[in-house]
């Protein structure tokens, strides 16, 4: 993975989204998936809330922490931010911020290649 900040705006503040190895990490635990499946998630009236709600928490509270912040936001914050008028959107940072971390094709041979030996 390659972590890769987005930004997302809740209410007046603006929030970097971090998605890192301990993200997914804890979203695989949490919902008993694998990362994979994480659009999934989002695209289920059941979870979309829940699941939302968990991840942005996870995303923004990695992001502060990685700029050395301490001031972590909760969930219960995070979900009162989230309405109807946001949740496409929220929902597609949400991925953005995973697409980022994902290396494409060249980065990963080059990184295959590199930790082997080869060029």
């Amino acid at each position: 993975m390659r972590p890769g900040k987005t930004k997302i705006k809740l209410g007046n503040n603006e929030y970097g989204l971090l998605f890192s190895i301990n993200v997914a990490d804890a979203i695989q635990d949490h919902f008993d998936i694998p990362i994979a499946e994480l659009g999934d998630l989002l695209k289920s009236d059941r979870t979309v809330f829940k699941a939302l709600r968990y991840i942005l928490t996870l995303l923004m509270n990695e992001a502060i922490e990685d700029e050395g912040g301490k001031d972590f936001v909760e969930e219960r914050f995070v979900g009162r931010k989230i309405n109807t008028g946001n949740i496409a959107e929220l929902s597609n940072k949400l991925l953005e911020s995973f697409s980022a971390s994902v290396p494409d094709a060249e980065e990963d041979d080059f990184e295959k290649n590199a930790v082997s030996g080869q060029n």
